[in-house]
């Protein structure tokens, strides 16, 4: 192009810092005389323009006589007319401070002191492309090092994890100086913790964080509270006092039914508040589920009560019951607990409203097997 004696191939190049530094100044750059020597069409018909003050145009053989190392971008299809094809994406712009900065996993620092961003993962084999850039200072030399963690927490956790220990790791980066690091993964359901974190505690810096998903969102958000925030629901019921961490491992024995059992185990404590469940498993008896699920509780309600059923289109089926006190759990310590599980039986009644059918409360040969932790510190689980 501009010479008909000769043909060159060209490609475009963006500089983040801009003409301030490090602009390309060879052949074809702007203001130079291959581009002096074009008349406005040929630049038009061409396709040169320097809108942007970070754009340069180099030919091929400079490029590679210039440059050592290619980085291949991605560019996200975000057109919600794609159907399938669509990735979804979230950005953040946040800060590691000073109390907001924990170290990273490889030092030994405390990852879960920096932010915390949640993602709830319903699709089998979700595709997740994570981006964490930083702001470019003057050099290279002022760009922290960094690296992202991501962690499996319970299915129902709102606030922000404290214990490393509860967490399920899944996926760390090497720290890096870079300007931007980028990490793509397929997770399967579960809600997931990320962490874009600093390899050294404390240090203060800006940072964005753009996460996509592909063919359904994620829905990312930040985490900020520690713990149940006081609020006007409290004004009628006492304030939780106590975390409890219930991890439901597996069942043994369940009831069969004619057509297959799906069976999912559902937590709650007596005397009020939230529920949470574990997933449903295909076609078995013996479910092996290992799924935590976390509580905030008052100190009163000291009884859970676990009840196992089947899951299906319409109405899901009861299997099985079971309770355990405080006291029994506390006898066990942090140890497997094995609970027997009930189920129900019709009595028959005198076929009359005033005496209609009843259930009673039967033993099965069926045990639950769970593991319990319970905390007054708030900010301990």
């Amino acid at each position: 192009r501009g010479d008909p004696r000769r043909r060159h191939r060209f490609v475009r190049v963006r500089n983040p810092a801009g003409q301030r530094r490090g602009a390309w100044r060879g052949p074809w750059s702007e203001g130079s005389s291959e581009m002096a020597s074009l008349s406005d069409a040929e630049l038009d018909r061409y396709g040169f323009a320097y809108d942007d003050d970070s754009d340069s145009w180099m030919s091929l053989a400079d490029l590679f006589e210039n440059f050592s190392e290619l980085i291949v971008c991605r560019v996200h299809n975000l057109s919600v007319l794609s159907m399938r094809n669509t990735w979804h994406e979230t950005v953040f712009r946040g800060s590691w401070t000073e109390w907001l900065s924990g170290g990273c996993l490889e030092k030994g620092g405390r990852p879960l002191t920096n932010p915390q961003y949640m993602l709830d993962v319903t699709n089998p084999n979700l595709e997740l492309d994570i981006s964490l850039s930083q702001r470019f200072e003057a050099t290279p030399h002022d760009l922290v090092s960094m690296g992202l963690l991501l962690v499996k927490v319970e299915s129902n956790r709102e606030y922000r994890a404290h214990r490393l220990d509860f967490c399920q790791v899944v996926h760390h980066t090497a720290c890096s100086s870079a300007q931007r690091i980028t990490l793509g993964l397929h997770l399967e359901p579960g809600r997931y913790i990320l962490l874009p974190c600093t390899e050294i505690a404390s240090q203060e810096a800006f940072f964005t964080l753009r996460i996509y998903s592909r063919g359904a969102s994620c829905n990312a958000r930040e985490l900020v509270a520690d713990q149940p925030l006081a609020s006007l629901c409290f004004a009628f019921t006492a304030y939780p006092e106590v975390g409890t961490r219930v991890l439901v491992l597996s069942a043994r024995g369940l009831p069969r039914l004619v057509l297959g059992a799906n069976p999912y185990c559902q937590v709650f404590f007596e005397g009020g508040g939230s529920k949470a469940r574990t997933r449903a498993l295909a076609n078995t008896s013996d479910p092996e589920w290992n799924e935590p699920l976390v509580f905030y509780r008052r100190t009163d309600q000291r009884v859970i009560s676990f009840e196992i059923r089947s899951e299906r289109a319409v109405v899901d089926a009861f299997l099985a019951h079971g309770q355990i006190d405080q006291d029994e759990w506390f006898k066990g310590g942090d140890g497997v607990q094995e609970l027997q599980l009930y189920g129900h039986r019709q009595v028959s009644g005198a076929g009359s409203p005033m005496r209609p059918n009843k259930t009673e409360r039967v033993r099965l040969a069926a045990k639950l097997f769970v593991q319990i932790f319970s905390t007054n510190d708030l900010l301990y689980i």
